[in-house]
């Protein structure tokens, strides 16, 4: 009973054995046409198998990488064009400062010396306005001006020598920077 267990046992491991696989050299080598088909079929369909998996691999790989290889190195053809270096953008721009610019005096704009957009500075002049007679009205005020000086003069000395009113002195005195302080404001 117990050889027969024994040739059983190795009968059966034979048999299972004998389904082994073979390899593409040993169905070559066995040289029956109808084999090598079967085996080139049977790779054929583990290629494709394959090549799906794979597929599926890459596609998945794409998705999460985030480190995607990219070629350092690229190679072009110069060909000798015109280059135009413009671009059109739209958007808001914010200044550092907004400036609101009031004349000081009303009249007919004549000349505007800078352009929009251009950048000026402090104290440069934008534009011209005309006065409107406001040169003949300082010729007027400077004359007048003349005249207030040379009374203070005259009253402050006679004030000096203890001759005429305090009151006459101060009021030449006040009229004189009063005409002073007008021909001022004209001319700026």
């Amino acid at each position: 009973m117990k050889k027969f267990l024994f040739l059983s046992f190795i009968s059966l491991s034979l048999i299972a054995c004998g389904d082994e696989e073979k390899s593409v050299e040993d169905v070559i080598e066995g040289g029956n046409l109808t084999e090598i088909r079967a085996k080139k079929s049977e790779l054929t369909t583990q290629q494709s198998e394959l090549k799906e998996q794979i597929e599926l691999l890459n596609e998945e790989i794409e998705k999460l990488d985030t480190n995607k290889s990219r070629s350092l190195v690229t190679v072009e053809t110069l060909q000798d064009t015109l280059f135009k270096h413009y671009i059109e953008v739209q958007g808001d721009v914010e200044t550092d400062q907004n400036i609101i610019i009031h004349p000081e005096f009303s009249g007919i704009l004549t000349n505007i010396y800078v352009k929009e957009g251009e950048r000026v500075t402090k104290g440069q002049r934008l534009a011209k306005i005309d006065d409107g007679g406001l040169s003949s009205q300082l010729a007027q005020s400077e004359s007048q001006l003349a005249l207030a000086k040379t009374t203070y003069e005259r009253q402050e000395r006679l004030w000096n020598q203890n001759i005429g009113s305090e009151i006459q002195y101060l009021e030449s005195k006040t009229n004189f920077e009063a005409m002073q302080n007008s021909v001022n404001q004209l001319r700026t």
